[in-house]
């Protein structure tokens, strides 16, 4: 610190500090305010009242108000501090200036430690609280904080001694006298005996009072005061280290070289070329307030302290109970208001990659699919990847095509319904510039080496889907060039090339006049920050090549890393989905209408370039694009699913979840069944909640009657369906990629709050009569096999009996009920977090 009496800052709103760090040393210093420091991890030392103490792993202390300590530990140290203001408290409980706490669990053994860990709970439950920031988080902060400090009233506190108390002051005054001119005049050739002078002490009676009280030597406190100070300028001037050793009470080079090495074990040299290394250190240093106090590795140090939340059983022991968030809509059912409903997020579906659409485990899920929901078309990756071995050269270098796979994959999918949306790509590797590829299965993502070439393999594959399917059904087709060249990971190429690589297909696909063709499928971070899709537009006027549509794909990124991207080829087939690595990589938004904003941006830009652009396809999206986020495995992905088609319902052509299944070969396939998969259902065909909702979503009616925050009223003929969602957005930590809070079999904590909503609809204008009414629930208890698969005791690996039960036990709640209704129908529903509900109301009397 720079002063051995330490300002915490804090106000009336926030009267504490929740600190994270890593204490390299921290010198003899006090403060008016109670300091509770938990050690996280490693050991730290702990000097006070002339004791020195090593405090380990989970240790709790409590540093009293003026009381002087020091704190040193080694780089693995890691503590939470709890800064509490001392005068507030006192504002709300006046004995407190009468107590003195003694609350030290390194000073009892194994058997009493479970005595300290309500602190531990309520220091982890607070931190999360501080984290997370939902509304009202301030005011329940207090709440936690009055309910520890009341813990350690009843349970840690003394009386203080009359006689302790008056001597406090005593000392302490004289202690901020010298430490403060020491501090305003360390620059300065001073000694004890000066001090001693001008405090009317003698030496020997002043050097004992430091030893004392200080736990060190003047001489020692004095070197440590100018090396904080010549820190900073070695850290962040350019001045020489003679200039530093100077400006800073040391008398010559030599004396700083060897004070310096005593204490940091370097010369100011080696340090300053260490630190000159380092720029990311050098940058948090710099805008730390405190530089003693290391900033520690934000993942690894909320990973240490979450470890001791309360479970959730005991969580109800620190958080407000029966909260409720209500509200009331009135409705009035008009059936002239209504407006045609297109449904067009079930136009398109997907999966991964066209080989794996030859799988049989895939094939039965989407026959399954199919049954359930129903989608009109199909898009995929890599009909041109090696694996499909549509491309080939023989001896004398003259390409030759096969259509073997292109034609079974084809087959299948208009077998049940499913026409073809083909994305043209990768690259087949004889026909590539490059080696760079993507994914384990590898597919090639650079230019080709012959663009005469690449036209001709299109133009083969068109005449063969014509010569077999007929030119009406393939002109029915949609055909899309490529996939997301604004990545470096999926196009190595430039952006120039790429519009080139475009004009050249674009030029092919012209040859059959009514097939729609498009493109770009641009990432959302680029459509909503960049130009990309403008200069896209700009291109295709200048050089008479628009596209039928305009694709893109959406994924809630705050920000994406491009430049990280571009590291060693970008993401690897051995890429690992931590959330350490994804941190890397993007940050996702605080926005809950995210997707709406994309589609609003893309339609705008199409408008405003005057392109005569008649369709709109958003190609995938989903609310992330790691394919290990534990979370799309919950009733979260449900209540998101619903909540996003329901606010952008019919504002594009084609709204495309990606992906229909879990089965994905870009990356290793994993041995565990809920590893946090894009898709609807497991790897091995268990439906997810998401896929629940999209069967809820499947029966809306044909005409919208009304749509609100938290529901949709649609009509089919005579029938009415009321659809009702609570969706809760991700807390801040967890779209920072942080995911110390969260764990395979404890998915739930990552949430903005665990609020249930009592949500009631007033409908009138129904006809009278008796109505049948079908209610059917998707919550945590019915419809997500997650959440059963937890309850099961969550195995890794799972037989044929175990999957065909966790579907069966995963199915929503299903009630059928007859109602009366005269004028108004109230529909009251009490939502808990990431439920959905749909009412079935089919008039009986008719």
């Amino acid at each position: 610190m720079k002063t051995t009496y330490e300002v915490i800052t804090t106000n009336r709103y926030t009267p504490f500090r929740l600190l994270l760090h890593r204490p390299n040393h921290v010198q003899m210093h006090w403060h008016e305010n109670l300091e509770i420091i938990f050690v996280l991890k490693g050991t730290i030392e702990l000097f006070r009242q002339q004791e020195r103490h090593l405090l380990h792993e989970s240790a709790i202390t409590v540093i009293n108000s003026k009381e002087v300590h020091s704190i040193s530990g080694d780089e693995n140290s890691l503590i939470l501090a709890l800064q509490v203001s001392h005068s507030y408290i006192e504002e709300q409980f006046t004995v407190i200036k009468e107590l003195q706490f003694h609350c030290d669990s390194y000073l009892y053994d194994h058997q009493h430690q479970i005595e300290f860990d309500p602190i531990r709970q309520m220091l982890a439950y607070m931190m999360l609280t501080y984290t997370k920031q939902a509304l009202g988080y301030e005011l329940e902060l207090k709440g936690l904080l009055f309910r520890l400090m009341a813990y350690l009233v009843k349970y840690y506190s003394k009386p203080l001694q009359g006689k302790d108390a008056s001597s406090d002051v005593k000392f302490m005054d004289r202690l901020l006298a010298i430490t403060e001119f020491i501090q305003h005049n360390y620059a300065k050739p001073i000694s004890l005996t000066e001090i001693a002078e001008q405090e009317f002490l003698s030496v020997h009676y002043l050097s004992r009072f430091f030893q004392k009280f200080l736990g060190t030597t003047f001489s020692q406190y004095l070197n440590g005061v100018r090396l904080e100070h010549a820190l900073d300028e070695l850290n962040y001037s350019d001045l020489t280290i003679t200039q530093v050793a100077l400006n800073n009470g040391f008398p010559s080079i030599k004396s700083f070289n060897k004070v310096f090495k005593e204490f940091y074990g370097a010369t100011p040299r080696e340090y300053r070329a260490k630190r000159a290394g380092d720029m990311s250190a050098y940058a948090n240093a710099r805008a730390s307030k405190t530089p003693n106090y290391l900033e520690m590795n934000q993942q690894d140090a909320f990973k240490e302290l979450f470890k001791y939340l309360p479970s959730e059983s005991q969580e109800s022991n620190f958080i407000m109970q029966d909260k409720m968030v209500v509200k009331i809509e009135s409705i009035h059912l008009d059936v002239n208001t209504s407006t045609p409903l297109m449904h067009t997020w079930r136009k398109l579906t997907s999966i991964g990659k066209a080989k794996e659409g030859l799988f049989g485990e895939v094939q039965r899920q989407l026959i399954q699919l199919q049954k359930d929901i129903g989608f009109s078309y199909i898009r995929f990756h890599g009909i041109f990847d090696d694996e499909m071995m549509v491309y080939h050269e023989n001896g004398r270098g003259e390409p030759y095509y096969l259509f073997t796979y292109v034609d079974q994959l084809f087959d299948f999918f208009l077998s049940i319904g499913l026409k073809p949306f083909i994305e043209l790509g990768f690259m087949p590797s004889k026909l590539a510039s490059g080696d760079a590829t993507i994914f384990v299965k590898k597919s090639n993502v650079s230019y080709p080496n012959q663009l005469t070439r690449w036209m001709g393999l299109v133009e083969a594959l068109m005449d063969h889907c014509i010569e077999r399917y007929g030119v009406e059904e393939v002109t029915t087709w949609y055909v899309e060039v490529w996939n997301e060249p604004d990545v470096i990971s999926f196009w190595s190429g430039t952006q120039e090339q790429y519009f080139t690589f475009y004009q050249a297909t674009h030029e092919v696909i012209r040859k059959y006049p009514k097939l729609r063709m498009g493109g770009p499928s641009l990432l959302s971070p680029t459509i909503l920050n960049d130009t990309w899709l403008q200069d896209f537009l700009y291109f295709c006027m200048q050089n008479h090549c628009l596209p039928d549509f305009i694709s893109f794909h959406s994924y809630p990124f705050d920000q994406i890393f491009y430049d990280a991207m571009q590291l060693d080829g970008g993401m690897s087939e051995e890429f690992v989905w931590t959330a350490e690595e994804m941190s890397k990589y993007w940050t996702l938004s605080a926005a809950e209408d995210y997707l709406s904003q994309v589609i609003v941006k893309a339609r705008d830009i199409v408008v405003e370039s005057g392109a005569n652009i008649k369709e709109i396809h958003l190609t995938e999206w989903n609310s992330s694009g790691n394919q290990r986020d534990l979370i799309h495995d919950t009733c979260y992905q449900s209540a998101y699913i619903v909540k996003n088609v329901i606010d952008t319902i019919d504002q594009v052509d084609s709204l495309c979840y990606w992906t229909s299944t879990d089965f994905l070969e870009e990356f290793l396939v994993p041995n565990q069944v809920f590893h946090g998969g894009l898709g609807l259902m497991t790897n091995n065909g268990i439906e997810k909640a998401a896929y629940h909702a999209y069967q809820m979503l499947a029966k809306l009616g044909s005409e919208m009657i009304q749509r609100g925050e938290n529901y949709c009223i649609t009509r089919q003929g005579n029938e009415i369906q009321v659809l009702l969602f609570h969706y809760v957005h991700t807390d801040a930590l967890y779209r920072r990629n942080d995911v110390s809070h969260l764990n395979e079999y404890d998915r739930y904590r990552i949430f903005k709050h665990n609020d249930p909503l009592e949500l009631t609809l007033e409908l009138s204008g129904l006809a009278p009569g008796s109505y049948q009414i079908r209610k059917t629930v998707l919550n945590r208890q019915w419809g997500s096999s997650y959440d059963r698969w937890v309850d099961m005791g969550h195995p890794v690996h799972l037989h044929s009996e175990d999957i065909s039960y966790l579907r069966s036990v995963s199915l929503p709640k299903r009630e059928i009920f007859v109602q009366l209704i005269d004028q108004q129908f109230n529909l009251k529903a009490e939502l808990s977090p990431h439920e959905v509900r749909l009412y079935e109301m089919k008039r009986t009397n008719l």
